[in-house]
């Protein structure tokens, strides 16, 4: 996921599927409560985020073309965007609430013990392995980002 800066007005639907990638924006709305999705039409994946997602955590709007969603639905939603998107760019998040540390790049909390590191790991490199099809660059900062982690558990920093 790409974070953007600060943005104004919304992205066009053209800007979404520009060179043939499939592109889905996440905006961070005013209130931090509320997300704003814009995503390509696709059936499986609408079909994946209503199974997911709560319906009182969700809702349409057909004016708008985009879905709201509930904040505490970020990890859900980022987890289906990277699932089915080729990129999903990340709007107007305050610096906060975008980490960008080792422990978040493997999808983890600050302090994981040893062996959910290891699995998230090795989770991780199932999927992005250049050899299983992945993506050689993620799977170059999933790997920088384990031994970042395993030096800072066997330091005791």
């Amino acid at each position: 996921m790409r974070q953007i800066g600060q943005r104004t007005g919304r992205s066009s639907r053209s800007s979404l599927a520009t060179f043939g990638k499939r592109v889905a924006s996440l905006r961070y709305l005013p209130s931090g409560l509320m997300l704003q999705l814009e995503v390509p039409f696709d059936r499986d994946f609408t079909e994946s985020l209503k199974k997911s997602v709560q319906s009182k955590k969700r809702i349409w709007d057909g004016n708008d073309q985009c879905w709201y969603l509930c904040k505490d639905q970020f990890d859900r939603v980022c987890h289906l965007l990277d699932q089915t998107f080729d990129e999903t760019l990340l709007l107007d998040f305050p610096a906060a609430e975008v980490s960008t540390n080792s422990w978040s790049k493997l999808w983890l909390i600050e302090g994981a013990p040893l062996e959910v590191v290891r699995a998230s790991y090795k989770a991780l490199a199932q999927i992005y392995h250049p050899d299983r099809g992945g993506d050689l660059g993620i799977m170059q900062t999933i790997n920088g980002a384990y031994k970042e982690i395993l030096g800072e558990l066997k330091n005791g920093d």
